[in-house]
């Protein structure tokens, strides 16, 4: 009986440990899903901004955030900042109607955003 009991113990507690992990990485893939929607909104709000020759453009670096996997990893943490770097450079553009700013900006980001969801891929 005692190596039952032993067993059933040994049992509970591994089935606890892999529920903290579950719970854990849960939140972690809501916490990036929620970054990448506040990056969404974040340049929805700049493309709503832009002048009318750029507001084009603006809009395909949302369209291309909106497909990409919101599902973020560690190893993506650089070129998520660099992203998050360039919107605001982009931001600033907008701002200061620097229309050959917003179009080089743009092209970065999409190249970077093309990037990242190649490495996703990679990472899964």
């Amino acid at each position: 009986h005692l190596i039952l009991a032993g067993f059933f113990a040994w049992k509970i507690l591994a089935m606890d440990a892999g529920k903290g992990e579950i719970e854990r990485v849960g939140l972690e893939v809501k916490e990036s899903i929620s970054n990448w929607k506040m990056l969404q909104t974040q340049i929805a709000s700049i493309a709503v901004r832009a002048d009318s020759s750029v507001r084009k453009e603006v809009e395909s670096v949302r369209d291309a955030v909106r497909y990409a996997d919101p599902v973020t990893s560690p190893q993506l943490q650089d070129i998520e900042r660099a992203i998050q770097n360039n919107v605001d450079r982009l931001a600033d553009a907008v701002v200061s109607h620097n229309c050959e700013e917003v179009k080089t900006r743009v092209q970065e980001l999409l190249l970077q955003i093309r990037q990242r969801s190649e490495m996703c891929k990679i990472l899964k």
